[in-house]
């Protein structure tokens, strides 16, 4: 009995010193805690009588693993003229999650108001295990949310931001730097929008020096049409490598130039920008590139982009591929501007095989350039370029309207490299609570935060491989 009691009293004493360890944290004790800007004075945070008064009284060293921090949005809406700095980690399977505040008088919408002066609406660094969701943030003068130097689970979801217009400088949506690990970062299902007119560089997504950060099922819809600055949907610079999946980049502006949907360049050695699954909108770009990968004059590392099941409708040249040998574009539904073409290859010879089974349309003949040779089709499969492809009008739906279904699936192009697409009534689900889809019938809802209405709604055609991975996503945008 005595040594029982001898090992119990160990036991518990080592509990009580895993306890004590940084990060540990038991979910039976997560907890709620508020910040609410209508209540008459500050208090501990524990209940909307006693809620933090501003983002600035937020006391993180009582924040933990696993806890919720609730934003009060009143009974119709509230806003917020501060910086959310996020200080303090979750675990993982414990994120820290912050979000617009639950229950009658509380769960209006939050918006996170720069008043086009202040920096980020949200804001973290070196922070891990951190959800953020369901903000309204507007206005601000750098990005309206920014993540520096993250190592694990932080995710950017569900948020409509605008750029506003600060003047000039940044007026970024999501700011993602010198994060690394596995999936450091996730920046999933936000919408993004902008001034008609900003001299300030309104990009909806901006991602240098990161490895593993993904970003899926964003909308971004480009309405500046000012190109003192420009509107890029992502702009990735310096990265190891990132994934661009599932997205959809609109110009709904008529600036011929500027308004690129990806423009990725200088990647570092041994990296690849993964691509695939998006569409790309860019109808009035008559002058430059719908998508680019590039190597600035000097650089010298060797990091690639693939692209894969992407429609791209737009751009003199829908892909730029500059100083970019090792690039790869398969499976491709690729539609340029009028007098423009598919693809654009300059200084830097890319192997045929590297670019195949693409569908393109290309009304003028001239399908490519390889350096400054223009290319008919026959003139680029004798190059080696899309011996399985297709040159043909893809046959949308309604592509004025933004219907982007094609009437009859596209049988004549194979792939061998990835599965024959075939339609077949399989559905697959994405991750809980984004969308479903289905090779028929199938529709994206992009789910609002509670008490939000959504801003966009995109119904998707889908077609599906007899093993029932995705082959192609092609969407109707409405909203």
């Amino acid at each position: 009995m005595y040594k029982t009691a001898r090992l119990r009293s160990g036991l518990l004493a080592f509990g009580a010193l895993l306890a004590l360890l940084p990060g540990a944290a038991d979910p039976a004790f997560a907890k709620s805690l508020y910040v609410d800007k209508a209540v008459a004075a500050s208090g501990d945070g524990t209940s909307w009588a006693k809620a933090w008064k501003s983002f600035s009284k937020i006391r993180w060293s009582e924040i933990k693993p696993g806890d919720i921090l609730y934003i009060s949005g009143g009974s119709s809406g509230r806003t917020y003229t501060e910086t959310l700095t996020v200080g303090a980690n979750g675990a993982a399977g414990q994120p820290i999650t912050i979000r617009p505040g639950p229950g009658s008088g509380h769960n209006g919408p939050v918006t996170i108001d720069g008043q086009n002066r202040r920096a980020s609406g949200v804001f973290m660094s070196r922070r891990n295990h951190v959800l953020v969701t369901g903000f309204r943030i507007r206005n601000h003068a750098n990005a309206g949310i920014g993540v520096k130097y993250a190592t694990a689970g932080v995710r950017i979801e569900n948020n409509d931001i605008y750029s506003g217009d600060p003047g000039g400088g940044n007026a970024r949506g999501v700011d993602v730097r010198g994060s690394r690990g596995n999936m450091p970062v996730l920046v999933r299902g936000n919408s993004f929008s902008t001034p008609t007119s900003s001299v300030a560089r309104t990009d909806a997504f901006w991602s240098s020096d990161n490895d593993g950060v993904v970003f899926e099922y964003n909308t971004a819809v480009m309405r500046n049409a000012n190109t003192t600055g420009h509107s890029d949907g992502i702009h990735s610079y310096l990265d190891f490598n990132i994934t661009i999946r599932g997205n959809w980049f609109e110009q709904r502006n008529s600036a011929s130039t500027d308004n690129h949907a990806l423009w990725l360049s200088d990647t570092r050695n041994g990296g690849v920008i993964k691509v695939y699954n998006n569409v790309v909108l860019v109808p009035y770009l008559t002058a430059d590139s719908a998508i680019t990968h590039w190597a600035e004059p000097g650089w010298t590392e060797n990091g690639t982009a693939w692209f894969w099941n992407n429609t791209v409708i737009g751009g003199r040249r829908a892909f730029n591929l500059y100083k970019s040998p090792n690039a790869r574009a398969w499976n491709n539904i690729v539609w340029p501007a009028a007098g423009g073409s598919a693809f654009f290859i300059y200084d830097g010879v890319i192997p045929g095989a590297n670019i195949d089974h693409n569908l393109i349309w290309a009304p003028n003949a001239t399908i490519g350039y390889v350096g400054d040779t223009p290319l008919s089709w026959s003139a680029w499969r004798a190059r080696g370029y899309d011996r399985s492809g297709l040159n043909d009008n893809p046959d949308f739906v309604d592509l004025a309207g933004r219907n982007l279904a094609l009437r009859a699936v596209r049988q004549s192009i194979r792939r061998p490299r990835w599965p024959t697409c075939r339609p077949t009534s399989s559905a697959r689900r994405a991750p809980k609570g984004r969308h479903r889809i289905s090779a028929r019938t199938s529709a994206w809802t992009r789910r609002p935060p509670p008490g939000r209405s959504p801003t966009f709604l995109a119904r998707c055609q889908v077609v599906v491989a007899s093993d029932n991975n995705i082959c192609k996503i092609l969407c109707k945008l409405e909203g």
